[in-house]
């Protein structure tokens, strides 16, 4: 999925402090475990991005209908 410059940094961020290096590995199996790391990474973040805004969208509703 497309990220702006800014996000794509912090995914970055993230796999490198988890140690994930996204260089090429001859060995598929160590290709697609570190492809399956980068991607839990990657939806860890998206899933708290998800969270957050579910909780704002509450928060939204609930002020509009309190008026």
């Amino acid at each position: 999925m497309p990220l702006c410059e800014m996000h794509h940094r912090e995914i970055h961020e993230q796999m490198f402090r988890g140690k994930i290096s996204l260089r090429h590995k001859p060995d598929a199996i160590k290709r697609v475990a570190t492809a399956l790391r980068a991607a839990a990474v990657y939806d860890r973040a998206r899933a708290d991005a998800m969270d957050r805004w579910a909780s704002w969208l509450e928060s939204t509703f609930q002020e509009e209908e309190e008026e």
